[in-house]
């Protein structure tokens, strides 16, 4: 269930496919994922840039930018719990 405040948000796409969901500040927790397809990250303008340590790229603020199957990589609880949603990620 969404809270009442939720915005719709797409923040990229994985074999054409959008990734989309919901966003409010309660899901902005941070969450690791392994992605199972290239993600090609390109979330919503305004959306909070997370730190990403761990990642395979220092800095993911270069947009649109492709991923790579199997990196691993830090993201808001939102954002992962989309790309999980949609079979293209797992928590790790």
């Amino acid at each position: 269930m969404t809270a009442p405040s939720s915005l719709p948000a797409t923040w990229g796409t994985v074999g054409g496919t959008s990734i989309t969901g919901y966003t409010n500040a309660a899901t902005w927790g941070l969450v690791f994922v392994t992605l199972s397809g290239p993600y090609i990250r390109n979330p919503p303008p305004g959306y909070p840039i997370p730190p990403y340590p761990g990642n395979v790229e220092s800095s993911l603020t270069a947009l649109p930018q492709t991923i790579a199957s199997g990196t691993r990589l830090q993201l808001f609880a939102d954002e992962a719990a989309a790309l999980v949603s949609a079979g293209n990620a797992s928590y790790s």
